[in-house]
C-alpha cells in the first residue's frame, strides 16, 4: 500500500456536480458499497468484459481480419518478440517503438494489462490516503493507447462516487488513435467523467503554458525509462517542469519497471526532484529525517498476478507461450509532492533503544532494535520469509530474515504492505556476505510493531507474488 496518514473526508451526496475548477473540492470518500465493488475487482485481477471486447475490435479495425485470426497472432508475436529485444538492450541507442499498427497492437497484448493493474493498484492507495479530491484533474504524460485513463475510469465506475477528468499527452498518431478508439468509448454513459483528446506532443519539447490545469495528480506511467538518450538530471528536468502545472497540495506518481536497470534509474532521479524541490511522500520512509542519499536501491513492489486477457492467452498459444504471456505485477513507483505539502512523517530520537541502519556494521552477531520500511514483499524461500528493509540511512541492502516456522509473524508483515514504517525489536545482526549485505534474523526473542500503530493488520489483503530471489541464508 501508499502508506500515508488519512484526512477528513466526506460522502459526496448522490448526484451531486462537479465543482467548479477555480473552487478548492473537498476530498473524496468511498463508500461501503463501492469498496466492495474495489474490493471485487481486485480479487478477480481480470481486465473487464468491455475493454477486452473494444481492444479485440481495434484489432480487428486496424487489421480488416477478426483479432483471433491465425496470421494476426504470428504478427502480434513477431511485434512482442521485437518490442522486447529492444526492451533489455542497454545503452543511449536503445530504441522502444510502439509507432507502426503491429507493435501498438503488441503493446496492448502483452504490456496493456498489467499497467493497466499497476495504475488500479496505486490509485487506489492515493484514495484511500486521503489526498485525492472529489473532483480530480489528472495529467497522463506519455499516455500511449490510453492506459492510465481506461484504469482511472475503471476505479470511479466501481467506487460510484466523485468526478474525473483527464487530460493527456501522446506523441505517436499511431497510439493516439488507439486511444480514440479504446477510452471515449469505454467512458461512454459517464456522466462524471471527462477525457480530452490528447495533446501532440513531444514531452522533451513540451511547452508546459499550452496545457490546462492545475493538476491534483500527474502521472508519468513507464515514460522516463523510454527516453534512454536522457541523463537522469534531463530526466528530472521534464518532471521539475511538468509540476509547474501541479495545483496545491497535488501529487505526481512515477512508475516504472521493476528490473534493475530502471528501478534504480527512478530512485536516482527521484533523488534529484528532491534536492530540487519536490517532497518524497511514498514509499520511502525516513523516520530519521533527511532523504535518501540517492545510492544505487532496488526495490519494487509486487502483488498476485492478473488474469491474461482473451488476446493474451491466444498469442500465448503454441510454442514458447511463455514469451507472450505477461502477468506478473512488479513495478517500482514514487509519489512526489511540492515542498511544503508534504504529509506527517515519524521522526525517532537516535539512542540506544533503536539503531539507525547504517550503524549494522558495529553490532555483528549482536541483537538491536530497528525502525525501518518494509522495501519489497517476501523474497524468500521455504527455509526463511525475507523483506528489504530501509531507513534512509543505510549505504548496504538490509534484509529481515524471518524462520517459516514463525507463521504468525510473517502474516502480520505480508499483510502490512510495501512501504510500512514497522519497529523490530531484538533482531540478531548477520553479516550476508553474498549480496555484501546485512541480514537481521527476526527469531523467538524477536519482536515487531507498526506506525502507525492501529494499522498493521487491517491492510487489504493482497497476497504478494514470490519475488526473483532473495538473499541467501549466511
Amino acid at each position: 500500500m501508499v502508506h500515508m496518514p488519512g484526512r477528513q473526508i466526506r460522502t459526496p451526496m448522490k448526484g451531486e456536480p462537479a465543482p467548479p475548477p477555480d473552487i478548492a473540492p473537498l476530498p473524496l470518500r468511498i463508500s461501503p458499497e463501492g469498496d466492495r465493488r474495489l474490493r471485487e475487482l481486485f480479487r478477480t485481477r481480470a481486465v473487464p468484459e468491455p475493454l477486452q471486447r473494444l481492444v479485440e475490435e481495434y484489432i480487428g479495425r486496424k487489421t480488416g481480419k477478426p483479432w483471433d485470426d491465425p496470421m494476426v497472432r504470428e504478427r502480434i508475436r513477431t511485434a512482442i518478440r521485437a518490442q522486447k529485444g529492444e526492451y533489455w538492450r542497454e545503452g543511449a541507442d536503445r530504441r522502444i517503438s510502439y509507432r507502426a499498427g503491429y507493435q501498438v497492437m503488441a503493446y496492448l497484448a502483452y504490456h496493456f494489462p498489467v499497467v493497466y493493474f499497476q495504475t488500479l493498484h496505486l490509485f487506489d492507495d492515493l484514495a484511500r490516503a486521503g489526498p485525492v479530491k472529489a473532483h480530480l484533474r489528472v495529467l497522463d504524460v506519455g499516455t500511449g493507447p490510453g492506459v492510465v485513463p481506461l484504469a482511472l475510469i475503471e476505479w470511479y465506475r466501481q467506487a460510484g462516487a466523485g468526478s474525473l477528468e483527464v487530460t493527456s499527452i501522446e506523441p505517436s498518431l499511431e497510439h493516439r488513435e488507439a486511444f480514440q478508439a479504446l477510452v471515449p468509448p469505454f467512458a461512454r454513459g459517464e456522466v462524471r467523467i471527462r477525457v480530452r483528446e490528447p495533446h501532440p506532443s513531444d514531452i522533451r519539447e513540451l511547452e508546459t503554458r499550452d496545457l490546462p490545469g492545475p493538476f491534483e495528480l500527474i502521472v508519468f506511467s513507464n515514460v522516463l525509462n523510454e527516453l534512454p538518450d536522457l541523463t537522469d538530471q534531463e530526466r528530472a528536468n521534464i518532471v521539475c517542469s511538468v509540476s509547474g502545472r501541479l495545483a496545491p497540495g497535488g501529487t505526481i506518481l512515477l512508475v516504472e519497471p521493476a528490473d534493475l536497470a530502471n528501478s534504480t534509474m527512478l530512485r536516482r532521479v527521484v533523488a534529484i526532484l528532491a534536492r530540487e524541490g519536490l517532497s518524497l511522500l511514498a514509499p520511502c520512509v525516513f523516520p530519521w529525517g533527511g532523504s535518501c542519499p540517492g545510492t544505487e536501491c532496488w526495490t519494487f513492489r509486487e502483488e498476485a498476478p492478473i488474469r491474461p486477457t482473451r488476446l493474451m492467452a491466444w498469442i500465448g498459444q503454441g510454442s514458447e507461450s511463455y514469451r507472450y504471456l505477461n502477468t506478473d505485477l512488479k513495478y517500482s513507483y514514487a509519489v512526489l509532492g511540492t515542498r511544503g505539502e508534504t504529509v506527517p512523517k515519524y521522526h525517532l530520537r537516535a539512542g540506544p533503544g533503536i539503531l539507525r541502519l547504517s550503524r549494522l556494521g558495529r553490532k555483528l552477531g549482536r541483537r538491536v532494535s530497528v525502525a525501518a520500511a518494509l522495501m519489497s514483499g517476501d523474497l524468500g524461500n521455504r527455509d526463511y520469509h525475507v523483506y528489504k528493509l530501509c531507513d534512509g540511512t543505510a549505504m548496504k541492502p538490509v534484509y529481515a530474515m524471518i524462520p517459516s516456522h514463525r507463521r504468525a509473524l510473517y502474516g502480520r508483515l505480508s499483510r502490512a504492505g510495501y512501504g510500512r514504517l514497522v519497529i523490530l525489536r531484538e533482531v540478531l545482526v548477520r553479516r550476508n556476505p553474498a549480496h555484501d549485505a546485512f541480514n537481521l534474523l527476526v527469531d523467538r526473542q524477536s519482536s515487531v510493531e507498526f506506525l502507525p500503530p492501529d494499522g498493521g493488520d487491517r491492510a487489504p489483503s493482497r497476497r504478494p507474488a514470490k519475488g526473483p530471489g532473495g538473499p541467501r541464508r549466511n
